[in-house]
């Protein structure tokens, strides 16, 4: 049994780890929603003010060196409302779910997939063509969840890949055929660099952790200032990063020193 001690540490590191969760969420919910007010805001000024002058001026455009500059800014572009629509729920639901393993892991994909969608439609798709939407960027989140857990080989992370298994793999395969996809290459560069950031990912996560403690999840060192703290709070752990026992047993040492 516990002492009085021990009990009171416990339920202070249960109230952290809510209250963790709870910043957490927030900071998710934050980000996804700055996504959707630039999707949306510029939908607005482009089709309703300026008569889809962006999308002509600024949208990415092969092998046209202005068009270069829409590498950052054609995944927030939709030509009609239906695009939009599209890239609103791609972005709650495939980012979220990629979020569920590291809030920074949304950063990442998105920046991969961003470029090599850039790279290979600049190259390879026809003089003058333009791309516009957050497919390809949806096809790198898909290509993360799909392979994360064979480059990490830990138990979470390869239940959320066997689940996007199932839900995700024949839409991102009928997506990637030549023809069914208003660009086949861009949704192949796409899915290519989200398995390019899972890859890098998993490394980064395997060097830092126990190597006898990949499938059992027994450690993971979580590596310099998270999210979190640039948001105001100050827990370095994400929202599925799960600690040994050990660990908890020495916090709870450490708080109930104190208390006495």
């Amino acid at each position: 049994m516990r002492t009085m001690e021990e009990e009171r540490a416990h339920n202070v590191l249960v109230r952290n780890e809510v209250k963790h969760i709870w910043w957490e969420l927030k900071l998710q919910a934050g980000i996804l929603g700055s996504w959707l007010a630039g999707i949306w805001g510029l939908y607005a000024l482009n089709n309703g003010l300026l008569d889809n002058w962006i999308g002509q001026n600024f949208a990415l455009k092969a092998r046209s060196l202005d068009g270069l500059l829409g590498v950052l800014l054609t995944p927030f572009l939709s030509l009609t409302y239906e695009q939009a629509i599209f890239s609103s729920v791609c972005v709650l639901f495939l980012g979220w779910w990629v979020m569920l393993r590291d809030t920074r892991d949304f950063f990442v994909v998105h920046l991969t997939s961003m470029l090599t969608v850039g790279g290979a439609v600049w190259l390879f798709e026809a003089d003058g063509t333009r791309w516009f939407g957050w497919g390809g960027i949806a096809m790198g989140m898909i290509g993360y969840l799909l392979t994360a857990g064979i480059f990490e080989r830990r138990w979470p992370t390869i239940l959320s890949s066997l689940a996007a298994l199932i839900v995700l793999a024949l839409p991102a395969t009928f997506a990637m055929i030549p023809g069914v996809a208003q660009s086949w290459v861009a949704m192949v560069a796409g899915f290519l660099g989200g398995v390019i950031s899972a890859a890098f990912l998993g490394s980064r996560r395997k060097s830092s952790a126990d190597p006898e403690g990949y499938l059992s999840g027994k450690k993971y060192v979580d590596r310099g200032e998270s999210t979190q703290t640039v948001f105001g709070t100050t827990s370095p752990r994400t929202t599925l990063d799960f600690s040994s026992s050990k660990e908890t047993s020495t916090a709870t040492s450490q708080v109930s020193a104190k208390s006495r």
